[in-house]
């Protein structure tokens, strides 16, 4: 189960990788919202979802394969920037709570202590990613070394 922190999160990460030059589209608004819940869920969770978790949920649809394949390509599409501030997790979950009202969100109480949490695990989140062994290789360049297409364009 999806917590709401990981909802919101996820969110912040669609947003980022639209910030980035990709429009969503009715093709491509599936995988991109699927690799956004996961990435949030692994970021967020103490017991996040595994890829193969998502994929026995939306068998025989989609295969692990094409969940890892979305997961790499939407870090790549955000530039690995999975850290979420306190300030920008915060602001949107107040205008969420300003619209619970209207549309019947059941959203729990933040605190500092909650908001504080958060902002950490993202930013160890961000540490392991920089911690994994590329092979000396910028980032990008594993993308560009794998001879994968730019996300923006399997995205679209």
């Amino acid at each position: 189960q999806l917590e709401v922190d990981c909802i919101i999160t996820s969110y912040i990460y669609i947003r980022r990788i639209v910030d980035c030059g990709l429009p969503l589209t009715r093709l491509n608004v599936r995988p991109i919202t699927l690799a956004a819940l996961l990435l949030a869920s692994k970021v967020s969770d103490d017991e996040s979802m595994w890829n193969c978790d998502f994929a026995k949920t939306f068998k025989p649809q989609i295969n692990q394969k094409k969940i890892n394949e979305w997961e790499a390509l939407f870090l790549a599409g955000i530039r690995f920037n999975v850290v979420v501030s306190t300030s920008e997790y915060t602001k949107l979950y107040f205008l969420l709570r300003e619209h619970q009202q209207q549309a019947k969100i059941q959203i729990a109480p933040l605190n500092q202590t909650r908001a504080e949490e958060l902002e950490a695990l993202s930013t160890i989140a961000l540490k392991r990613l920089k911690a994994i062994n590329f092979g000396n290789k910028r980032r990008a360049a594993t993308f560009d070394s794998c001879k994968m297409p730019s996300p923006l364009a399997i995205f679209n």
